[in-house]
């Protein structure tokens, strides 16, 4: 008997928004939405760049911190993870070494 029920409950949905459909513009002049969006739709605003203590989010060493972006390799270089890496590779391991001695690390 369920199984009927829910076909039952299934073809009403299907003729109910049959109905919306068919008579939509009416449904949408008595809504609320219709009357607030009247003119033209706004763009929504520009994403805010964020900005946390001294640092821009360009300037952090864990550009993926929390998670929101692609965490795989690919995503590291959209997000230039990996901007000029092959320069300090190729200045060779030593002149990597004197530069860590210099800083005082």
């Amino acid at each position: 008997m369920a199984p009927i029920r829910g076909i039952f409950s299934l073809q009403r949905a299907a003729l109910v928004q049959r109905q919306r459909e068919r008579l939509g513009v009416g449904f949408r002049l008595f809504s609320t939405q219709a009357a607030s969006n009247a003119g033209t739709p706004q763009p929504p605003p520009p994403p805010e760049k964020t900005h946390f203590g001294g640092l821009k989010d360009e300037d952090r060493i864990f550009t993926n911190l929390y998670g929101l972006h692609d965490p795989f390799l690919k995503g590291a270089m959209k997000r230039g993870d990996w901007y000029r890496t092959k320069d300090f590779v190729l200045k060779g391991s030593d002149w990597i070494v004197n530069e860590v001695k210099k800083s005082g690390l």
